[in-house]
């Protein structure tokens, strides 16, 4: 795993360095942690955006809390700063991920829950390996990688 994280990292900032990130239609503009960034860093410190952080740290607090004190706690925080940071790209996935878990569990019990999280994880990789390789034939000149790109959200 160590190997293809390296190899992806390398096809990945080869192929930036050498095209470059806007003519292969995924400039910074497009970014989903440029929506992060430009949310937590305030163009203006107003006292608003000081109070709406104070705010969101407070109830990132009180999740964190009640996963720790109540075992059925509905509510991750995770999922409560995802959701505010890139929910939109990524709230399909989510939900999916949710509502597969759920069925699991409720209809299969454990042992399936365990069988499909080994399924999904492969399906992970396997997307992610699809990626580095897309990123390898980038790398190699080949036509429709440089013509299409492969989000990884």
């Amino acid at each position: 795993m160590v190997f293809a994280a390296v190899l992806g990292l390398i096809v990945h900032l080869s192929v930036y360095y050498h095209w470059g990130g806007e003519y292969l239609k995924w400039g910074p503009s497009s970014w989903p942690i440029m929506v992060v960034v430009n949310g937590v860093l305030p163009q203006s410190l107003s006292p608003a955006r000081w109070v709406a952080s104070a705010f969101g740290a407070l109830t990132t607090l009180v999740y964190i809390a009640g996963q720790r004190v109540w075992v059925g706690w509905p509510f991750h925080p995770i999922g409560f700063i995802t959701a505010g940071a890139i929910g939109g790209y990524i709230f399909a996935q989510f939900f999916l991920a949710w509502l597969f878990k759920s069925l699991a569990l409720r209809y299969g019990g454990l042992p399936a829950y365990v069988r499909l999280r080994n399924f999904f994880l492969g399906m992970v990789m396997g997307h992610f390996t699809l990626a580095a390789l897309w990123g390898l034939m980038g790398l190699f000149r080949f036509a429709p990688a440089l013509r299409h790109t492969f989000a990884f959200y």
